[in-house]
């Protein structure tokens, strides 16, 4: 990795992300003379940086994450600041978003994995702290889960991560198991407040978040498994997981959906048909159906990624091997119930991807429900269409994990 992040007044020498001879990305400088980069200036040990303020050519902080984002403040004023404000919010998330010109008001941002952000202003001329609002209004004072980071080890013995978290009523009977990849696949799952967990954990259900090879945040080498594992090690991973919470003995194993977006909802449809033994039913959100076309057409794909795709997922040469991994040539196999839902106006996976395999699906008798979202986005982003797609959902889950 090499982005510039802007030049050093002290050196003229520019500084730089990279993870040069590092497993994680890290803060250096690049000296333009001799074409050398220096050691690291600013880094995290077992942790990538992920971002940077600089003020007037000078790093004012850096932020990382672990299961939460952190910020590295540099200068003294800035360090005594978040002491007070960390003070002021106790257990609860706590980082500053906004300030204004004169530094005397400042808006913060709280949050954790079972409470909805909520913003408040502060101003220090009147030492006061108000509520501004809440992301969430109408969850405030509901009893809202958290997510448990767990550890477990894939077939070939790489050591992976996920999140598990658990409806707050367990009674007799174990819960029922919604398993549900995320997106990108170079993204991460983090501890933060997530409205679908919530939403489906609300239901009594218990989620399975894994953070399969190929996932970013946990450094290079975490993220290298994964290229060119579309629908192979990467898919695998995800099977790893479930056949672990399987073993705890914290769940129904004959009661399973997998509910997936974008990369998690191909990774849906390669489970409906390489696993629908697992599972009772399958929920695909904006999903890649036809691997090679989604590289070829779809806008974000081939214009913005084009020579990274080539790396990640597959290049010409890998033709064979792409088919191979792609879901809408094994429509024969899918059996198992699925409902696939997708936004019009997505521009990162067009809505042709599931329009497509529904139709293939639809002339072969298979039991399948396309719901297409006028308007919609690639992330469920206007209300009308969220509240569709959780309805949808919600229904179709209770309709199979009885």
């Amino acid at each position: 990795m090499f982005k510039p992040i802007g030049v050093d007044p002290k050196d003229g020498k520019l500084l730089i992300f990279t993870n040069k001879d590092s497993n994680h990305t890290h803060i250096a400088k690049f000296d333009s003379q001799t074409k050398q980069i220096s050691k690291p200036v600013y880094q995290v040990e077992n942790h990538d940086i992920q971002r940077v303020t600089v003020r007037n050519g000078f790093v004012q902080s850096y932020s990382y994450t672990d299961h939460f984002q952190h910020t590295v403040f540099l200068n003294e004023e800035d360090k005594k600041l978040e002491k007070q404000i960390k003070s002021a919010f106790g257990n609860q998330m706590a980082k500053i978003v906004s300030r204004s010109n004169d530094l005397k008001r400042i808006v913060v941002k709280t949050y954790s994995d079972n409470t909805p952000s909520r913003y408040f202003t502060i101003d220090f001329a009147t030492n006061q702290a108000k509520l501004w609002f809440s992301q969430y209004p109408m969850l405030e004072g509901r009893k809202l889960m958290s997510k448990t980071p767990v550890f477990y080890s894939a077939r070939d013995k790489m050591k992976l991560n996920a999140y598990l978290s658990m409806p707050a009523e367990i009674k007799d009977e174990l819960p029922r198991l919604i398993v549900m990849p995320h997106g990108g696949p170079h993204s991460r799952d983090f501890r933060n407040f997530d409205i679908m967990t919530q939403f489906f954990v609300s239901k009594g259900y218990a989620v399975l978040q894994p953070s399969f090879r190929g996932s970013s945040g946990f450094g290079l080498k975490y993220e290298k498994a994964g290229y060119k594992q579309w629908g192979k090690a990467m898919h695998n991973d995800v099977m790893d997981a479930l056949e672990w919470v399987i073993k705890q003995g914290k769940i129904d194993a004959d009661k399973v959906c997998m509910v997936g977006a974008s990369y998690g909802g191909y990774e849906t449809l390669v489970a409906s048909y390489k696993n629908p033994e697992n599972f009772k039913c399958f929920v695909s959100i904006a999903g890649i159906s036809d691997l090679q076309k989604s590289l070829d057409t779809d806008s974000d794909w081939s214009n913005v990624y084009g020579a990274s795709n080539d790396m990640t997922v597959g290049s010409s040469e890998d033709y064979k091997d792409i088919q191979k991994n792609s879901p809408i040539n094994y429509v024969d196999k899918m059996n198992k119930p699925l409902l696939l839902i997708h936004g019009t106006n997505d521009t990162v996976v067009r809505y042709e991807q599931s329009e497509a395999i529904y139709k293939a699906l639809k002339k072969k008798r298979k039991p399948v429900k396309y719901i297409e979202l006028e308007d919609g986005t690639h992330y469920l982003g206007y209300q009308k269409n969220r509240k569709i797609a959780f309805q949808s959902i919600g229904d179709f889950l209770e309709e199979h994990l009885r």
